[in-house]
C-alpha cells in the first residue's frame, strides 16, 4: 500500500503499470466474507499503511491491529497466551513468504518466460524503478516492491526487540514450504482494483 500511495501520489503517470489487483489483504478479507457474510475481519500485522488501506477500501478488512497494540491490548487484559510448539506437517505453504523481501514472488507461480520477475525494497530503490519504467528502461517486468527495507518483516511496527531483519526474514524463509492451502484461486474479476 505505501508504494502504491507513493505512486498516486507522486508518479499518477505510473498508475497504467500497476497490478489492477486486490492486496494479500483485502483478497483473503474478500474470500472470508464471501464465505460467510457476518464475519468481521481483523488483519494483524507490521504495517502502519494498512491502517490507512483499510480505511481507502471501506468493507473490506474491519479492522487493522499493529504488532504493538495487540500486544498492548493483551496486556490491559490480561491475557497470557502459552507458547505451543509449532506442528511440522501443519502450516508449510509458499504463501507464509508474504513477509520478506521477495515473498510474493517466491510464492507465486511465474508463468510467462517473457517477463523479468525481480523484487526491491526500500523507498529509494523503489523510486529509482518507478523512474526507469517511466523512461522506458524497464519493460517486461513484474516488479515487487516493499518501503521498508527487508519488506514487512521489518515493518514500522515490528517489535523492536525482535530478531534483526536478518535474522526475521530467515526464520519466515525456514517455516515457509513448497505447500499451497489448497485453496482454489478466485476468478481474476473477484480480485481485480482499480486505483485512483
Amino acid at each position: 500500500h505505501s508504494i502504491n500511495l507513493l505512486i498516486q501520489k507522486h508518479y499518477p503517470e505510473a498508475l497504467p503499470y500497476l497490478a489492477p489487483v486486490l492486496s494479500p489483504m483485502q483478497a483473503h478479507c474478500s474470500m472470508i466474507k464471501k464465505a460467510d457474510p457476518t464475519a468481521k475481519t481483523i488483519f494483524i500485522g507490521p504495517c502502519i499503511a494498512k491502517k490507512d488501506e483499510g480505511d481507502q477500501y471501506p468493507g473490506i478488512v474491519d479492522c487493522v491491529l499493529t504488532f504493538p497494540e495487540l500486544t498492548s491490548w493483551l496486556m490491559e487484559a490480561g491475557v497470557k497466551i502459552d507458547a505451543i510448539p509449532d506442528d511440522e506437517n501443519v502450516g508449510k505453504v509458499r504463501s507464509r513468504l508474504f513477509p520478506v523481501a521477495g515473498g510474493v514472488l517466491r510464492s507465486m507461480y511465474k508463468k510467462n518466460d517473457a517477463y523479468s520477475y525481480f523484487s526491491l525494497d526500500g523507498v529509494e530503490n523503489c523510486r529509482n524503478a518507478i523512474e526507469e519504467v517511466l523512461r522506458g528502461n524497464l519493460t517486461r517486468c513484474f516488479i515487487e516492491m516493499s518501503a521498508c527495507a527487508g519488506s514487512c518483516v521489518n515493518g514500522p511496527a515490528m517489535e523492536r526487540n525482535a530478531l534483526s531483519p536478518v535474522m526475521n526474514y530467515k526464520r519466515v524463509s525456514d517455516y515457509a514450504g513448497q505447500d499451497t492451502f489448497g485453496t482454489e484461486l478466485p476468478p481474476d474479476i473477484k480480485i481485480k482494483k482499480n486505483f485512483r
